[in-house]
């Protein structure tokens, strides 16, 4: 059975109306699918199954899609959620704006699969994605998921949880989490694990 990477997408562009058609598209295939796959969504663009099959993952679904199209600054932009097999599996949008909408709008995501180790955020102006660092903890079997922007604010956590643990920024994570190991002591069930966001 495949490990499944969850991925936000951002779909950006400066006409809100040819926007708007290709998330009404989304949408549509959306609906329409019983199984809600990205495969359907391909046909909907205008390709044939065969063609489809050949650039598609029959187990990639979408998973939510935004009800309106958003603005920020001079650029309009609508989120959606997919899962894919094993990894992001996002090149199949790219395709679809290449080659069925004249690239007429810009694509970032931010995808995470934990078995795999994959973390990718590929927003580098942390524009539509500003989290950068993901911290996974338990504590006396009380446990912590949060995103960060910086790595400063994941120390500001860390040593307000363990303030003797002697970390600076210029600490590599896998040494963070030995310094917090150790304070973790011989609890079997406490753990922690730090993560920074690629952006490919």
């Amino acid at each position: 059975m495949a490990n499944y990477c969850n991925n936000t997408i951002a779909i950006i562009g400066y006409d809100k109306e040819k926007l708007e058609d290709f998330r009404k598209l989304m949408v549509d295939a959306f609906r329409d699918s019983r199984n809600r796959t990205v495969r359907d969504f391909v046909i909907k663009c205008g390709y044939n199954k065969e063609e489809a099959i050949q650039f598609t993952d029959g187990r990639d679904t979408f998973i939510d899609i935004d009800d309106e199209i958003n603005q920020k600054e001079n650029v309009h932009y609508f989120y959606f959620q997919t899962e894919s097999a094993w990894s992001p599996n996002v090149e199949v949008f790219t395709k679809i704006i290449r080659e069925k909408f004249d690239d007429e709008f810009e694509l970032e995501h931010c995808s995470e699969e934990s078995g795999m180790g994959i973390y990718i955020n590929t927003d580098s102006d942390g524009c539509f994605f500003p989290d950068r660092y993901y911290l996974d903890c338990c504590i006396n079997n009380e446990y912590y998921t949060e995103y960060y922007e910086t790595k400063e604010a994941v120390l500001d956590w860390i040593k307000e949880k363990f303030p003797t643990v002697d970390v600076t920024v210029n600490t590599a994570l896998h040494k963070i989490e030995d310094a917090v190991e150790k304070c973790l002591g011989d609890d079997e069930d406490s753990y922690i694990s730090l993560h920074e966001f690629s952006y490919d």
